[in-house]
């Protein structure tokens, strides 16, 4: 399997291209794994990887060091997983979307290596702060809702953002909205916001 390209293992999952959920038509048992095989490694041209759960389905993957074996990866999916943090992204220089929703990440890192990074989708985490998106100038989406996000902040360095979900997190007051000159789409629902400010 040396030429393969793309490999969903995940039971449900969201196909980008169509722009839709995708749920499998298996009739036996799902899927579920813990832990992906040094064989990995043998799949040099692998561009697309989703290997996650779903909602009362999670898997326990935690351990990222396959990932220094697929320099190709365009698009990874690791939903509905374990990982607690972001590491062995280095290899990765032609990742344009990461998917990472419903893990047990604090704290947004190691990303200098992604300079090609469009779409981050890092919802339903630990993450208490926006931090260290510099390197990742190329960022379109940033998909950071449903954690523990107390300030919009840092986000000078972000110029071709196109889309901020940060809903469900604890910012009480909308702001550096102003570094964002190409923002179309802020979903902010379900904060703490007392005043609408700061949107000119």
């Amino acid at each position: 399997l040396e030429q393969l390209e793309e490999l969903v293992l995940s039971n449900t999952w969201w196909n980008m291209d169509k722009q839709e959920w995708i749920e499998s038509a298996n009739i036996g048992q799902a899927n579920k794994l813990s832990k992906l095989p040094q064989a990995m490694e043998q799949l040099k041209q692998l561009k697309v990887l989703v290997c996650g759960g779903w909602y009362g389905d999670n898997w326990a993957i935690s351990d990222l060091s396959f990932l220094q074996t697929l320099p190709q990866l365009t698009h990874l999916n690791l939903n509905f997983n374990q990982i607690a943090k972001l590491k062995n992204l280095d290899k990765l220089p032609k990742l344009q979307e990461l998917w990472i929703n419903h893990n047990k990440i604090t704290q947004i890192e190691n990303l200098d290596k992604l300079p090609k990074l469009q779409q981050l989708v890092i919802s339903q985490n630990q993450i208490t702060k926006l931090e260290n998106l510099d390197k990742v100038p190329n960022l379109q989406r940033l998909d950071i809702s449903e954690n523990q996000i107390t300030k919009i902040e840092n986000t000078v360095h972000l110029p071709k953002l196109q889309q901020l979900v940060i809903s469900q997190n604890q910012i009480t007051q909308i702001e550096n909205l102003d570094k964002l000159p190409n923002l179309q789409l802020l979903w902010i629902r379900n904060n703490q916001i007392t005043k609408l400010e700061n949107l000119d």
